[in-house]
């Protein structure tokens, strides 16, 4: 009977984790009618790029609780992807209001599939291709951050992206 019920969870976890997970080419078609510019959360931007950004050329990817705000002459208020960490995915709750918000799974967070079906039953969220797809392919064994995996991701796609708002600062 116990390894019924242990049968019976591993079956479910994975039907939970895989019945929502894209592959590079189901993200593909996210992105593919425009170039991808990719905007990070970095405080440190000094180019009034907003109407640029803004303007429409560009499928617009924002990360985890970005926040435009007061930075509008900055980094515009456009935003057609927005890309969550699961902490993230799980815990914000204004990602309802957009079309497209993808959650970026941490693989090593074997807890995210049952958190994810009890926030989000509906699966409303989709989940990108695990980072284990990167690690195995490229031989990477650290943790990527969100910005890292979508420039990945969309080079997988076969798109170069712009990116923009990204700094190198460890201190925040």
């Amino acid at each position: 009977m116990t390894l019924l019920i242990v049968v019976v969870v591993i079956i479910l976890l994975i039907y939970i984790f895989y019945s929502d997970s894209l592959s590079v080419n189901d993200f593909r078609k996210h992105i593919e009618d425009k170039p991808v510019l990719l905007i990070g959360n970095s405080p440190r931007v000094s180019d009034n790029m907003g109407s640029l950004i803004d303007s429409g050329k560009f499928n617009v990817i924002r990360f985890n609780n970005f926040n435009t705000n007061g930075y509008e002459d900055k980094i515009g208020t456009k935003t057609d992807i927005w890309i969550m960490n699961e902490m993230v995915c799980c815990s914000n709750p204004s990602h309802k209001k957009y079309n497209k918000c993808f959650c970026k799974y941490d693989n090593k967070n074997i807890m995210y599939p049952i958190f994810k079906f009890f926030i989000d039953p509906f699966k409303k969220v989709p989940i990108l291709p695990s980072d284990y797809y990167f690690h195995k392919k490229y031989k990477f064994n650290a943790n990527f951050s969100s910005g890292l995996y979508m420039i990945l991701l969309c080079l997988e796609c076969g798109k170069t992206p712009y990116i923009y708002g990204f700094d190198l600062d460890m201190s925040n």
